[in-house]
């Protein structure tokens, strides 16, 4: 069931980013007419917290930016991951209202730097073919509205010079969050054969695109259907990942 409050909040919020448009999320204050960001002032900005460095594979901070002993041990389906923030503090904040109280307002900034992030690796993921979102349940994309995951896909897609496809996975069982009081052994069975591939990807190497990697449960499952349906290599590219070294997205 469609639940109304939060239909009429991101309604609401939808008018007060049209009368108030181009505000620092921070502090309110306006922003510059030439700001391409429309997230932050040049103040509030520094207050992000840039993930400088992380492991290779999983993107967890680490502060040698070498590979983290959970990967070592048990290294995840993917090759790799990128991100641009810790998923903390101000960056936190701001994915939760855009992703949870659809605040569209800070849509445009956060598809700049998942441009950004995309253009980073241009060079050095350059046998991409194609770039994938998380797909969502039809029954909480009816509840959110939109599927955050996907204009974030095309954004990375467009900076990283690749072929943006949004139709290749389904979400087919409707799974609970995975909050954190779950063991990994419970987030992975949570998401087992949660999603099925419908178009062809054999032999093509991917990147799939969220908001926030926590676990990793999600991603890996989504992984795991994608290799299992014969594609060559699959990476990650998140706005945000959680700065515990946890392995649920």
């Amino acid at each position: 069931m469609i639940q109304v409050r939060p239909l009429l909040e991101s309604t609401l919020s939808g008018v007060v980013n049209a009368l108030f448009p181009d505000r620092c999320f921070e502090c309110q204050c306006r922003l510059a007419p030439s700001s391409e960001a429309a997230l932050l002032c040049d103040d509030c900005a520094d207050l992000l917290p840039a993930l400088e460095m992380s492991c290779p594979r999983c993107g967890v901070p680490m502060s040698n930016g070498q590979l983290c002993g959970q990967c070592i041990a048990r290294p995840p389906k993917w090759r790799a991951a990128a991100a641009v923030w810790c998923y903390e503090g101000l960056s936190k904040a701001l994915i939760q209202r855009y992703k949870f109280r659809g605040e569209l307002r800070y849509e445009r900034g956060l598809l700049q730097v998942m441009g950004e992030l995309g253009r980073r690796y241009r060079q050095s993921w350059a046998d991409v073919d194609m770039v994938l979102p998380v797909a969502l349940h039809p029954l909480r994309r009816a509840r959110r509205g939109f599927n955050q995951s996907e204009p974030l896909a095309m954004a990375f897609a467009e900076g990283l010079g690749a072929r943006c496809v949004m139709t290749a996975v389904e979400r087919q069982r409707h799974t609970r969050h995975l909050a954190y009081g779950l063991s990994r052994k419970e987030r992975r069975r949570v998401v087992r054969r949660a999603f099925s591939v419908v178009e062809d990807v054999r032999d093509k190497h991917l990147v799939l695109v969220d908001d926030v990697m926590t676990s990793g449960a999600t991603l890996e499952a989504l992984s795991d259907a994608l290799l299992k349906a014969g594609a060559a290599s699959v990476r990650l590219a998140v706005l945000a990942r959680t700065p515990a070294p946890h392995r649920g997205s």
